[in-house]
């Protein structure tokens, strides 16, 4: 019977929790500008489009077999992986 009214409090405990993780969350105090760090990226839709087909990634069934491939083919069109994402953060801690 413990057992069926600790379940029953925790469901009607449930709502206020959800509530809380729910509300609006504030942006961190810190942390880097990424978006400035980036800056503007080249890529576009269409020259996605046209490197995911020039790289055989045709399909919803290549992109699924061939992530690697497609992963590759982000990266060169945005032009950005991890180390120029390190090189740009760097240059702009360096600038401050």
């Amino acid at each position: 019977m413990a057992k069926k009214q600790d379940a029953q409090a925790a469901d009607e405990a449930a709502p206020e929790v959800m509530a809380e993780t729910h509300a609006e969350t504030p942006a961190p105090p810190a942390g880097a500008p990424w978006a400035a760090i980036i800056g503007t990226l080249a890529a576009t839709p269409a020259k996605l489009e046209a490197a995911l087909h020039g790289a055989g990634i045709l399909t919803l069934d290549d992109l699924r077999r061939r992530p690697a491939a497609a992963l590759g083919v982000l990266q060169s069109v945005y032009g950005l992986d991890l180390a120029a994402l390190i090189e740009r953060a760097e240059a702009h801690y360096n600038k401050e």
